[in-house]
């Protein structure tokens, strides 16, 4: 994310407008068992 945030950036002062006015990066979810809810003290 931030290499697109600083070429976006770089590309602007250099005067050319971006590519695209969003950016949707790549994703993806990984279920963990460290993602469950704390247990109760």
């Amino acid at each position: 994310m931030g290499r697109t945030a600083v070429e976006t950036v770089l590309t602007m002062a250099a005067g050319t407008p971006p590519a695209s006015r969003y950016v949707q990066p790549a994703t993806s979810l990984v279920v963990r068992e460290s993602t469950a809810a704390a247990p109760e003290a």
